[in-house]
């Protein structure tokens, strides 16, 4: 199964944006813990590669990595050599596009109005993010959108509370990327597993 059919089955990704690498590879270890099987690692500095290269490499941890926060071709270059198995951009942009299907690396780019969403689906990208989803208007904002575009296949990201999940899914999305709330005030590795717990079992009881 490729990563973007993983993420339209499990219907959450985690987004990692830490700078220091060690913190960084012990958060991924705790949402993986937590039943969380897709990871985008927001490039942050050097380091990011390192800690794209450690999950990729490991067979035995149950996670597929995507390279976050790419705006460059070099970037997603990098990220590729590293073993991401996704790229997800921040921007809409042609270079990118054509990179990454000349490389079949799978490409998730990021809109903020109905007019990116539409322009990124006429390129054939297979997921768009919305973002920031919650400072935008959250559920209601999808809802503006996807109402006159229902064939627009979306991630909900940006501000998301694990709560709101089963909200955004019931609206539409394909999935939910959550990122600060899986482990924002909390020092705790087990209370981030918790978390994570959390996030799986609101979408398994909407399986039910």
């Amino acid at each position: 199964m490729g990563i973007i059919e993983k993420i339209k089955e499990k219907k959450i990704m985690a987004v990692v944006r830490i700078v220091d690498k060690e913190k960084c590879i012990d958060t991924i270890n705790a949402l993986v813990d937590g039943g969380i099987e897709i990871v985008e690692i927001t490039l942050e500095n050097s380091c990011t590669y390192d800690v794209i290269n450690y999950f990729s490499s490991n067979e035995n941890i149950n996670v597929e990595v995507a390279a976050g926060g790419i705006i460059t071709t070099q970037q997603a270059y990098i990220s590729s050599n590293a073993g991401a198995k996704l790229i997800i951009s921040p921007v809409f942009q042609m270079s990118l596009v054509k990179f990454c299907k000349g490389a079949k690396l799978p490409h998730i780019t990021t809109a903020t109005t109905p007019n990116e969403a539409y322009q990124a689906w006429k390129t054939h990208i297979p997921l768009i993010k919305i973002y920031p989803t919650g400072h935008l208007g959250g559920v209601e904002y999808i809802q503006d959108i996807l109402r006159p575009m229902p064939f627009l296949n979306i991630i909900a990201n940006g501000a998301i509370q694990i709560e709101e999940i089963p909200s955004y899914l019931q609206m539409g999305v394909i999935a939910c990327a959550i990122g600060r709330d899986f482990y924002h005030n909390t020092s705790s590795y087990n209370e981030i597993t918790k978390r994570a717990k959390k996030a799986i079992s609101l979408i398994k009881q909407m399986g039910n």
